[in-house]
């Protein structure tokens, strides 16, 4: 929790050092998901020298804050007012070093953009997180991945600032790379990743933009374009058939129907949708919603269609209370970091 009389002391701060930020900004018009109340200050550095100002200060005084890149996997409460965002998105670069073999990203880089610049330096192994929204940072910090690779499978280096705003280095294995998690996920709040270097390998230019065509036209098939989403929810498992793991008549019927509607025997393709699959499951378990919380594509991806997230929360553990204990939650529900008037 953090008072009014602290934003006080750290706007006077942000404007005797000259800091880019925003105040009072709607979160509904700023996150990726366009939902919660509002935040105190959006604080953005341009440079190394202005973060590791800014972070010495916050740490000194004892202020708290949230990192954050593009959002896009975060859930901000509506209603909630919040106090302070650092936000890293002037740290947006991305460079080839031919002679050393490596691509340097910095943290506020989008996933996309990293994978389309490799494209266009004929460089292999970032095609698959050409649809992945999120930032290098974030990235990092999960381990994002799509279709068996994942950033530690190309990682070099990670470079940053402490929470108590002295440098870091984490080399690949440093970081102890797991499924969607890191060294520094495990330690959240310690460090703040500013850029990284990864590896340089050559490819087929052809044949790396094939690649990426294939794979972002797979995840047209079950990513929702229409609302705002924040991807995967839970990770880890198969929802459908988690769902009623236990219920032999729930999931005889789940296997014949998903035959009968996705089985290329009987289709060409598969759909774009699954809402056939998703109106089952709720009629099944008894399930009703005013609003539909989860995308047509998935059950296992929340969109906001204009409801309180009050609602995405209540389906949230609905759907966790009938997952086994290894399914887990990937997106982050903003709970702290509030702002008391």
């Amino acid at each position: 929790m953090i008072s009014s009389k602290e934003i006080l002391n750290i706007t006077d701060f942000l404007n005797q050092a000259g800091l880019s930020y925003e105040a009072d900004v709607a979160l509904k018009e700023f996150s990726y998901f366009r939902s919660g109340g509002i935040v105190k200050l959006v604080v953005c550095p341009r440079n190394y020298d202005e973060l590791q100002r800014l972070v010495k200060y916050m740490h000194v005084d004892g202020h708290e804050y949230k990192v954050i890149g593009d959002t896009s996997n975060l859930l901000f409460l509506d209603d909630v007012a919040y106090g302070v965002l650092l936000s890293l998105k002037h740290f947006s670069a991305i460079k080839y070093d031919e002679g050393e073999g490596i691509i340097c990203a910095q943290a506020g880089a989008s996933l996309p953009l990293l994978s389309r610049q490799a494209l266009q330096w004929g460089i292999t192994g970032y095609e698959n997180f050409e649809g992945i929204p999120g930032t290098v940072g974030g990235g990092i910090f999960m381990n994002a991945g799509a279709y068996g690779p994942e950033i530690k499978d190309c990682l070099v280096k990670v470079y940053g600032v402490q929470s108590n705003g002295e440098h870091f280095e984490l080399t690949n294995g440093e970081m102890q790379f797991a499924y969607r998690e890191s060294f520094i996920s495990k330690n959240q709040g310690q460090y703040i990743i500013t850029h990284a270097d990864f590896t340089a390998v050559k490819g087929e230019t052809q044949r790396i933009f094939e690649r990426m065509e294939l794979l972002h036209a797979k995840r047209h098939k079950y990513q929702d374009f229409l609302y705002p989403t924040l991807g995967t929810l839970f990770a880890g498992t198969e929802v459908y058939s988690a769902i009623g793991r236990n219920d032999k008549k729930y999931t005889l019927m789940l296997k014949v129907l998903e035959r009968l509607w996705f089985s290329k025997k009987f289709r060409r393709e598969r759909p774009m949708n699954k809402r056939r699959l998703n109106d089952f499951v709720c009629r099944y378990f008894d399930w009703n919603f005013d609003v539909k919380p989860f995308s047509d594509k998935t059950m296992n991806c929340i969109t906001n269609r204009g409801q309180h997230t009050d609602k995405i929360l209540e389906y949230i553990e609905l759907l966790r209370s009938h997952l086994p204990e290894t399914a887990r939650l990937e997106n982050e529900i903003i709970q702290e970091y509030r702002f008391s008037d």
